[in-house]
């Protein structure tokens, strides 16, 4: 379903101008266009950084890149280089008010000569509802709005921009008195063109530049078209870029671990970058991909030098992209491969592969632990700096091994080549504590099993509309249980606050005029509940209610649903939040007969149990009894107010006393219903 397509009707219906459609729409404009047809503001404060040569920097490297491969090692590859700084909201940039009371803090940040910059921060709290924009001189690329959802650790790290100037813009709604904290620690100065390929071989020094030649891209290999989507960029705070790889587990619930070499890890490892789904959308020629799949942050869960081992937990399942990564199957099995294959991202250049047709060798690593590694011998393809951490996948596409390194990367069909691979089936055990071993992390429940599958997760249950088994509500009461995790982001329209994330939507028709409740309370993320008025899934055509923040961070909105209209129910997150959700959906089933009270009402109040016991007199077919409960005498008998459905004609209340409330009113009444149905 593509919502998108129906967003400027919607917007139309709801009275809405254009900017406020325009916002609305990915990838947003930053709040300083929206303001701009309002108010001129002036130009953000700039913070420029010493020149450094980029020239220079790559001689560096690749000095050290030979230096690291006389042992065997594949070191990562350099991108860039960290200046460090202290910039915050306090003592940088410049503070404004918009029109509409909110306030707006601006800062631009040039590294001069820089191909590309990005941030790393060492304070990161966004209070909500505030919001966080970056963007490049020329807006060709906007990440944002991040919002509190964002918040890591305490600290954080966005997304590589293209070029050598980056803004911030951190917006502060009106009467908003906490603002939260910013401080960026770090700016990255890259100088080998991250963004364009293009300019990358066009500036490269001599030989150096983008991964050799003969490098081979992914989708020239028709049976790794699946294990690919597991393969990640890594991109350390340090300037450096491994591969990794997204691992299943036994309990198979979409834990993101992720696979890396023990000498890929640098310091803080949570603020690393994952770049998925970057490769050439073909096979030949070479050409750049999408860096739009991108996942910030993760935590080190184990490593384990003597097999080059480590294993992170990613901040999130997926990226906030349409693209829903895979989980690779793993065998810790001391087995060699009869045939193997490994994918992996070279000098930071797009997803590439090689094969090796014959088996792997038992060996050891530069006088190390003896039979601690694979090594393997490609008929096609080879390693260079930034392969580290790639996978070893054997014939039955199970990962055995992650590549430590090899033999001089050179393109000569003469020369001897090999890739060495750091082995899983030592690693199962590791170092015999769940910081030095996989075996607690990749088996959690302990079942003992040797091997476990590949894994692809699919969209739940009503992710898009005319799936099979999608849920059409009729009647009431209604209730559901799932999860947005890996559903798509159908919905970016307006509502009651940033919604950029996944969602699940459910159609509702009632046969006749009702107060309607819908709730996502006990759901375990961030919440927000929105309702249409639809003619269909696919054609909406206004706003009717909407609601953020009710019960905690979950919703619930209250309406009257007409009589055979249909309405489209959206849950999502907050911002960019997903996760399992709980739904239900009260109101009064429809009925031919009216509803009246039950004769002879009486109540009986426990002040000690604070219970109170209804009880009443069987009313003629009444098969139903519906027990309201209020504060409120003039507003009893309301969706919200519904504590009971009973078929008795009593009911006893615990917990309805209120020790605030001077007076608590209850009502009850009847109907007759049959299958769904009222029947006189």
């Amino acid at each position: 379903m593509n919502i998108l397509a129906t967003m400027l009707a919607v917007c139309l219906a709801l009275g809405l101008d254009d900017s406020t459609c325009i916002g609305q729409v990915y990838p947003p404009e930053p709040p300083s266009a929206l303001a701009s047809a309002h108010t001129v503001l002036a130009a953000p404060p700039t913070v420029s950084l010493p020149a450094l040569s980029n020239r220079a920097l790559l001689l560096e490297d690749e000095t050290n890149y030979l230096l690291s491969m006389e042992d065997g090692t594949t070191p990562p590859a350099r991108l860039a280089r960290p200046q460090d700084v202290h910039l915050s909201l306090d003592n940088s940039g410049s503070w404004e008010t918009l029109p509409d009371g909110s306030r707006i803090w601006r800062l631009r940040i040039i590294s001069p000569g820089a191909t590309d910059t990005w941030l790393v921060y060492d304070q990161w709290r966004i209070v909500k509802p505030c919001e966080l924009f970056l963007y490049n001189d020329d807006r060709s690329m906007i990440f944002g709005p991040y919002t509190s959802v964002d918040n890591w650790d305490g600290t954080n790290v966005t997304p590589i921009v293209k070029g050598e100037a980056i803004t911030l813009e951190y917006i502060v709604p009106a009467g908003q008195t906490e603002i939260g904290e910013l401080a960026i620690a770090s700016v990255l100065h890259g100088y080998r063109h991250f963004h364009d390929r293009e300019a990358r071989e066009r500036d490269a020094l001599e030989s150096f530049g983008d991964a050799l030649a003969c490098q081979i891209n992914v989708w020239c290999f028709d049976y790794m078209q699946e294990e690919k989507r597991a393969v990640a960029m890594i991109v350390d705070p340090a300037g450096g870029s491994c591969t990794g790889t997204l691992l299943n587990n036994t309990t198979q619930d979409g834990d993101p671990l992720v696979q890396t070499a023990f000498h890929c890890l640098n310091g803080n490892v949570t603020n690393w970058l994952f770049y998925f789904n970057y490769e050439s959308p073909a096979c030949s020629p070479s050409q750049n991909g999408n860096l739009a799949s991108v996942i910030q942050n993760a935590t080190l869960l184990m490593s384990h030098e003597p097999s080059d081992h480590a294993l992170l937990r990613l901040s999130s399942p997926r990226p906030d992209s349409p693209f829903i990564p895979a989980y690779l199957g793993w065998s810790n099995a001391n087995t060699a491969a009869s045939s193997s294959c490994g994918i992996h991202h070279p000098r930071a250049d797009v997803k590439k592969a090689h094969e090796a047709d014959g088996p792997a060798v038992s060996s050891s690593w530069s006088g190390g632990a003896p039979n601690s590694h694979w090594r393997t011998f490609p008929s096609s393809g080879l390693a260079e700096p930034g392969s580290s951490g790639s996978p070893l996948i054997n014939q039955d596409g199970r990962v055995v091994g992650e590549l430590h390194g090899g033999s001089q990367p050179v393109c000569d069909s003469n020369a001897f080549v090999q890739a060495v691979y750091g082995k899983l089936s030592l690693a199962w055990e590791g170092g015999g504590s769940s910081e030095s071993r996989l075996r607690d992390w990749l088996d959690p429940l302990n079942t003992g099993v040797t091997s476990e599958d590949y894994w692809q997760p699919q969209s739940p249950p009503n992710d898009s509309c005319g799936q099979p088994g999608f849920t059409t509500i009729t009647s009431l009461p209604f209730s559901a249980t799932g999860s947005t995790l890996f559903a798509a982001d159908n919905f970016t329209g307006p509502g009651c606050n940033t919604n950029t994330s996944p969602d699940v939507i459910y159609l509702l028709t009632l046969p006749c005029e009702r107060g309607v409740s819908i709730s996502s309370c006990g759901s375990e993320f961030d919440t927000e509940l929105l309702v249409y008025s639809v003619n269909s899934c696919a054609d909406w055509i206004a706003l009717e209610v909407c609601s953020d923040d009710f019960c905690g961070a979950q919703s619930q909105v209250q309406f009257t649903a007409q009589a055979n209209q249909m309405y489209a129910i959206v849950l999502e997150g907050y911002g960019n939040a997903a996760g399992d959700f709980v739904l239900t959906i009260s109101g009064i089933p429809c009925t031919t007969l009216p509803t009246v009270a039950p004769v002879a009402l009486t109540i009986r109040v426990n002040p000690t149990t604070a219970s109170t016991e209804l009880r009443w007199v069987h009313l003629g077919q009444a098969n139903r009894y519906f027990v309201y409960r209020s504060e409120d005498p003039q507003l009893i008998v309301t969706p919200a107010n519904l504590v009971a459905e009973v078929t008795a004609t009593s009911y006893e209340c615990s917990g309805c006393l209120s020790q605030s409330a001077e007076r608590v009113f209850f009502t009850v009444t009847a109907e007759n219903v049959q299958g769904g149905s009222a029947r006189q």
